[in-house]
């Protein structure tokens, strides 16, 4: 066998020649994508294929970062909504300039520019009569206006536009109206899954969809319905044991919202108290609790920290705009 003979080629048969047989080993192997690139082995990709220069490096990883083109996850770095819808027009409409080739020969002509070895008038007319071209081409073929009517205010009609959540359909009446429709980095609306779940509001089938934050199942009667199914062990109140600084009566309970979990008074809608969780697992300090009544409606006075310094409000605040230098008593006198 080669192994042992430490061969790296079979040697050399001829026909009806007798092999001596030393079993069968069945393997079976699957081939691996290649890792993703991390900061430094894209950096020498780029050195390696001549695209940019050591004073480029640098500034072009932070650019497709910046642009929210690529995440980084566990130091490697992940292609975005936004990345790959980007990635999908360039190789479409843009494959001349997006070339290895044609970017490490652009580079060259620019170093003998430099060096003095060539005009600067034809390098730059070379590159932009094209880039033109192209621009106008990628126009027309993906154009942001629509004829189709926004299904929400039935006014206005639905736009293509990016976010760093990937590409979407938007209200031309924005911000009057809200409406958005996601969409796959191809530019084509993601479609529903019907689900053989009634709405228990309207009875319409319920669906599965994708929206800006991710994976959710709302009613396929939608915008008519807007009921949104939401998870049971992410929405069920957790006590805390703490009071609510606000209105001094409820209690203060964990729950999770799709921007993450928060804590907000138990006697909401009636008290609308809440605040954000940090990153350390604690609610982000609010305003402090005062022994002081409001000289307007009686209820606790808090201190809040606004931008010219701390400052005394009503904890009811917006519905009492105490107290900005009104007494009780001039309040009774004034009714």
């Amino acid at each position: 066998p080669r192994e042992e003979n430490g061969e790296n080629e079979l040697p050399q048969l001829t026909q009806g020649e007798a092999l001596d047989y030393h079993g069968m080993k069945p393997e079976q192997h699957f081939s691996q994508p290649p890792p993703r690139y991390s900061e430094a082995t894209l950096i020498r990709e780029l050195e390696q294929r001549g695209i940019g220069r050591p004073s480029t490096y640098a500034p072009i990883v932070e650019t497709i970062k910046d642009h929210g083109y690529v995440e980084l996850k566990d130091r490697r770095l992940h292609p975005t909504r936004t990345g790959e819808a980007v990635n999908s027009i360039m190789v479409d409409h843009f494959k001349t300039i997006a070339d290895d080739d044609y970017t490490a020969t652009l580079e060259k002509r620019l170093d003998e520019v430099e060096r003095g070895k060539r005009e600067w008038v034809p390098v730059v007319k070379d590159f932009y009569g094209p880039l033109q071209r192209m621009l106008s081409a990628a126009e027309e073929a993906t154009p942001a206006d629509t004829d189709e009517e926004c299904p929400l205010c039935h006014e206005g009609h639905l736009v293509h536009k990016a976010s760093r959540f990937g590409p979407f359909m938007g209200c031309s009446r924005y911000p009057k109206c809200k409406f958005r429709r996601a969409l796959t980095p191809d530019g084509e609306a993601p479609q529903p899954v019907l689900l053989d779940e009634p709405c228990p509001v309207c009875g319409k089938p319920l669906q599965k969809r994708n929206g800006r934050y991710g994976e959710f199942i709302g009613c396929s009667g939608y915008p008519d319905c807007k009921y949104i199914k939401r998870d049971p062990a992410t929405s069920e109140a957790k006590p805390t044991g703490e009071k609510c600084p606000q209105c001094g009566e409820g209690q203060l309970v964990e729950r999770t919202g799709r921007y993450g979990p928060f804590v907000a008074c138990s006697r909401y809608p009636e008290c609308k108290y809440r605040a954000n969780m940090g990153k350390d697992g604690k609610p982000r300090e609010g305003p402090k609790v005062l022994d002081e009544p409001c000289p307007i409606c009686g209820k606790p006075l808090v201190e809040r920290r606004g931008r010219f310094g701390l400052f005394k409000s009503c904890s009811d605040y917006p519905q009492c705009p105490g107290p900005k230098g009104v007494k009780k008593s001039e309040k009774a006198v004034e009714a």
